[in-house]
C-alpha cells in the first residue's frame, strides 16, 4: 500500500488553510478586542 503524496493529506489542506482562517478570525474579532482595550 503505497501512502499519499502530502498534497493529498488532509493535514496539508488545513495547513494551507490557516493564515486565511485566522485572519478571518482577526478581523472576526477587531472590534471586540478595541472595545476591550
Amino acid at each position: 500500500m503505497a501512502l499519499p503524496k502530502e498534497s493529498e493529506t488532509l493535514m496539508y489542506r488545513e495547513a494551507a488553510e490557516a493564515a486565511d482562517v485566522i485572519a478571518a478570525q482577526f478581523a472576526r474579532n477587531r472590534a471586540r478586542v478595541a472595545a476591550l482595550a
